[in-house]
Order: structure tokens, then C-alpha cells, then sequence
């Protein structure tokens, strides 16, 4: 996770390719937006963290295999970007950005993965993914031997919105609802540790982070 409020910019990177690699991945591209200098215009902003992780991207996918058939080592991320009243979304893979107002919790990102595919496909319903034989599955993310293609988009600011962002971790055990009750009613740290302290309660079974900020 990385946390720059300072300069408006937060993220939640999981790690893909077995628990070295995954971590190796995920401490990379946090590293490489943890050096970032504060922007100067919100066009500059996003352009400095797309060619961060394009650069992070790349090394990661040049790195040596442990064997002919190991894949690359990645990470799914999402990076939050505040400019005024405004903020900027990049995503690649599952983890997720919530956008609150007004005590209602709304999804920004769309997940990158095969289940969602087969959703927007009409192939499979939204209560049938769970326990999935593809549930796992990504089809973008930093690194990973994929295609460097994370989405963008953009959302205004007002005081008092809440933003989430979390790992799929979170999400495969607390709904969108339970999330919303959390995110509107405590603090900013309280919502996030109460966040991951019932995924725990829950079995989890995929680590966990999430970040709560809110708008002042």
C-alpha cells in the first residue's frame, strides 16, 4: 500500500506469481510511485504514475524465470490521484476504488478479469462467482507478461467523500453493501482497520489491504 497525502496520491498493489514474487512485484511498483515528485498540473500528475508503472512494467517482465513455464512476476494495482476537486483513477487487474458521497458507496473501477468477462458476457451471473474455477484469473495487471494497458477515469470531489480502495482480498468476503455501512459511518483508520478485521473474521482467503480516505 502507499499512502502520499501530501500530494494527493494513494495506491493498493497485489502481488501475483507466488508469494516471492508477487511481493517482489508489488514492493517495486510502490517503491517506484513512493519516488514520484509532487505534480504540478493534474495532466502531469497521471502522466508521471503511467510512466512509473510503464517503466516498473517492463523491468518486471524482463526479469529471468525461475523455469521455462514460470510466468513473469506482476501485481493488479489501483492508484488514486486528488487534485483539487477532482481525482484521477489508473487501474490494472481486480483491485478496486470505491467512490462515496452522500453515505452511498459506488464502485469507480470495473474489474479485469475473466469473471467479468463472462458477466458482462451474460455467460454467468454476479452470485455464481464465488468459488469459481477461474475466479483468480486477470487479464491485465503490471507486469505478469501482459500488455501495459491500465484504465483511466475521472470523478469529481466534494467534503466529506469517502474513497476506498482494496485488494480482491477484501471484496471476495465483504459485499458491497457491508463495505458501504463501514466506509460511511467510522473514521477514515477506523473503517480501514474494520475493514480488514472482518475479512480476518471471515476466513480470508487472499490477503487483504485497503486504504480509506476521506475528502476535507
Amino acid at each position: 500500500m502507499l499512502e502520499r497525502a501530501a500530494i494527493g496520491l494513494w495506491a493498493v498493489v497485489d502481488g501475483m506469481g507466488g508469494h516471492a514474487r508477487g511481493d517482489m512485484a508489488s514492493r517495486r511498483i510502490v517503491e517506484s510511485l513512493a519516488s514520484l515528485r509532487p505534480p504540478s498540473t493534474s495532466s502531469s500528475f497521471l502522466v508521471s504514475v503511467q510512466a512509473s508503472l510503464g517503466t516498473v512494467h517492463d523491468e518486471l517482465n524482463a526479469e529471468p524465470r525461475f523455469s521455462i513455464d514460470s510466468s513473469p512476476a506482476g501485481a493488479t494495482c489501483v492508484v488514486l490521484m486528488a487534485w483539487r476537486d477532482h481525482f484521477t483513477c489508473l487501474w490494472a487487474g481486480d483491485s478496486r476504488l470505491y467512490h462515496g458521497r452522500d453515505g452511498h458507496l459506488r464502485q469507480v473501477t470495473r474489474d479485469h478479469s475473466r469473471l467479468q468477462e463472462l458477466i458482462d458476457a451474460g455467460e454467468l451471473h454476479e452470485s455464481e462467482a464465488e468459488g469459481h474455477p477461474e475466479a483468480h484469473m486477470v487479464t491485465r495487471a503490471i507486469g505478469a507478461g501482459t500488455l501495459f494497458e491500465p484504465e483511466v477515469t475521472r470523478g469529481s470531489l466534494r467534503r466529506g467523500d469517502r474513497l476506498l480502495l482494496c485488494s480482491d482480498g477484501v471484496t471476495r468476503v465483504l459485499g458491497d453493501s457491508r463495505l458501504d455501512e463501514i466506509a460511511a459511518t467510522a473514521a477514515p483508520e477506523a473503517a480501514a482497520a474494520q475493514i480488514i478485521d472482518e475479512v480476518l473474521a471471515g476466513g480470508a482467503p487472499d490477503n487483504a489491504s485497503a486504504v480509506v480516505v476521506t475528502v476535507l
